[in-house]
């Protein structure tokens, strides 16, 4: 773990968009007889060409231009040789140069010629010529020690290669937390790499870099430290431009990480009125605003100072502090806690008029802001989502519980290619915009998450540490995110885990079986698994549980209301036994037991039943 002094862990260099930085070609003619050495030159109106001899060209830099990562094009350069009509070609040599600790390097060079099409030189499917990016196989690489050594990355070089510099940079991937008692996490904010799409997540005083292609998926993690308990990240912001990621937090700063290495920058100026800074935003016009409770502020092209653009607490300006940013075609909006949306018009660089419960915005604190088509969806945390036609600047329809979300509180939303997902507080709306429809309902309960949801979060499939689809995370706190892939079915496709604990501090009954402990915490059934020594998803019982047996085949759950529970080995539930069909003596069970086949509940007030596990015949 890295302080704020430290943070290590490398952006990875990745191979960047085809530049063809180099070929050196040397080619030589020898002489036929001993004639000096002569060259084609030109008159005031004509060329004069020698008889015989040779041409040196020396060595010549090719730039190579053109690239396009998107329809797979690679870069090109032509090289022109001017020879006397008629020539013959002798004793013609030709060299490639590279030198990568000069900067000289190639990927994947083919020479050809183009009257020809004789091929000269083919390097392709062999990688780069004078520099490489990664190891054979897998890369990044993965793997761990055993027990002390990993001897899995291998690097191949051309024959006869010479290797002046060699960098090995070395992350520390942690495994996910375990913890013995609930944890309650929140993501303040999160950012993905321009490059390789790792996932920037800010939870408290950390931030956790995650690849979603390793095992385990924490590649590294820094804490911020300036002797606050309490401090804690409040905005993350990339700029690309500048090869950074800016980092403001609770305590006021504004720090800046380098992409590359993961290495702390110098901080930005500090807030100029002795507040701190809340949110930054990199403008679509290249300028860096910041935000506090005072205000917006515009960085000065020297780096060294803030210019205060707007003061807040104005009629341009909502008084508050600024909890989100979002800009769409030119205007920043700035969801300020209870003062509703403030808008900035980056073209014209002044405010516009702020939104409001005054004036028909739908609540004054808001949650998040979304783009699909031409409407700019605005989520609340007690009045439901805000829709405003963009094209025609009037509000539409807000969709709240009384049409068709299940909750007025909205965590926050994201859209993915067609589709908008809505996290409202114990259900996940996805709304098609293809149809118009909201197409489906997704209850947490359903997906591993059993409290209501936190954080929803779009980590697109754009890099080597991204996901392969589109993934929107949803989470309810408990460290355990579900992963969905909206377009796809099934729409949930697994968890993704960065820590994991019980449901409840308060536990009843605990039993071992089969390689997994089984905790009864309140009206939840608990689960840990040994091997992979992380709690597994949690099972609702409906009412407390009393104690917990295993009959050699399943799990047996007593509760105090519900009757027997029967669990499989799977963690599914496959029988209730009660009194309604089953004819035991109560659904109150007190104390449970099993011998082989059969099992014997004591029921508190009455008496005890007995059955056979495999036929469920009750004897009373």
């Amino acid at each position: 773990m890295n302080n704020l002094n430290r943070a290590t862990g490398p952006a990875s260099a990745g191979a960047r968009a085809l530049l063809l930085v180099t070929v050196m070609l040397l080619a030589s003619l020898g002489p036929i007889l001993s004639s000096p050495l002569v060259s084609a030159h030109d008159t005031g109106s004509s060329t004069i060409w020698p008889k015989e001899g040779s041409e040196d060209t020396g060595w010549v830099l090719l730039n190579a231009t053109g690239a396009n990562a998107i329809n797979g094009s690679q870069a090109t350069a032509d090289w022109m040789l001017n020879f006397a009509p008629g020539a013959t070609l002798e004793n013609v040599s030709m060299e490639v140069r590279v030198d990568g600790s000069d900067g000289v390097s190639i990927q994947e060079p083919l020479l050809l010629s183009p009257d020809t099409g004789q091929v000269l030189f083919d390097w392709r499917g062999n990688g780069w010529l004078g520099q490489s990016f990664g190891f054979d196989g897998n890369n990044p690489h993965q793997g761990r020690l055993s027990p002390n050594a990993d001897v899995g990355a291998t690097v191949t070089v051309p024959s006869s290669s010479e290797i002046t510099d060699f960098v090995l940079e070395v992350l520390a991937p942690a495994d996910p937390f375990t913890s013995l008692v609930p944890v309650q996490i929140y993501i303040e904010d999160y950012e993905i790499h321009p490059a390789d799409g790792r996932m920037y997540m800010a939870i408290g005083d950390t931030i956790s870099v995650l690849d979603a292609k390793s095992s385990p998926n924490i590649i590294d993690l820094f804490e911020l430290e300036n002797g606050a308990d309490d401090n804690y990240v409040t905005d993350l912001e990339m700029d690309a431009a500048n090869n950074r990621m800016l980092v403001t937090t609770s305590s006021g700063e504004l720090h800046s990480v380098d992409l590359d290495d993961t290495s702390w920058n110098a901080d930005l100026p500090a807030e100029p009125s002795g507040g701190a800074w809340n949110q930054v935003h990199v403008g679509s016009n290249g300028d860096l605003f910041a935000f506090s409770q005072s205000g917006i502020f515009t960085l000065n092209t020297a780096g060294t100072g803030w210019t205060l653009e707007q003061a807040s607490s104005t009629s341009n300006w909502p008084a508050g502090t600024p909890e989100e940013t979002f800009e769409h075609n030119g205007i920043i909006y700035a969801a300020i806690i209870g003062g509703g949306v403030g808008r900035w018009d980056v073209s014209a660089m002044s405010a516009l008029a702020p939104w409001s419960t005054a004036n028909n915005l739908h609540s004054d604190d808001i949650s998040e802001f979304a783009v699909s088509g031409n409407q700019l969806l605005i989520s609340s945390y007690d009045a439901g989502i805000a829709r405003r036609d963009l094209s025609g600047n009037f509000w539409l329809a807000t969709w709240n519980d009384g049409n068709w979300l299940s909750s007025n509180d909205v965590k926050g939303m994201t859209v993915v290619n067609n589709d908008i997902l809505i996290l409202a507080d114990t259900t996940v709306h996805t709304y098609d915009t293809s149809t118009g429809t909201f197409a489906a309902n997704t209850a947490l309960s359903s997906i591993g998450q059993m409290n209501g949801g936190q954080n929803i979060i779009y980590w697109p499939a754009a890099g080597a540490r991204s996901p392969n689809n589109d993934t929107v995370l949803v989470t309810d706190g408990s460290a355990v995110f579900a992963m969905l892939e909206p377009g796809n079915t099934p729409l949930y496709t697994g968890d993704f885990v960065i820590g994991s604990s019980p449901s409840s501090g308060d536990m009843t009954d605990a039993m071992q079986f089969d390689g997994v402990i089984y905790v009864g915490s309140e009206n939840y059934l608990d689960r840990y698994s040994i091997s992979q020594a992380r709690w597994l998803s949690s099972i609702d019982m409906g009412d407390d549980v009393s104690q917990i047996v295993n009959d050699g085949v399943n799990v047996l759950v007593g509760t105090l209301g519900s009757g027997v529970h029967v669990v499989d080995t799977h963690g599914q539930r496959t029988e209730i036994l009660g009194t309604l069909a089953d004819g035991m003596q109560s659904d109150i069970i007190s104390g449970l037991d099993a011998e082989g086949d059969w099992v014997v509940t004591i029921h508190p007030q009455d008496g005890a039943s007995a059955f056979n596990s495999v036929f469920f015949y009750f004897n009373r």
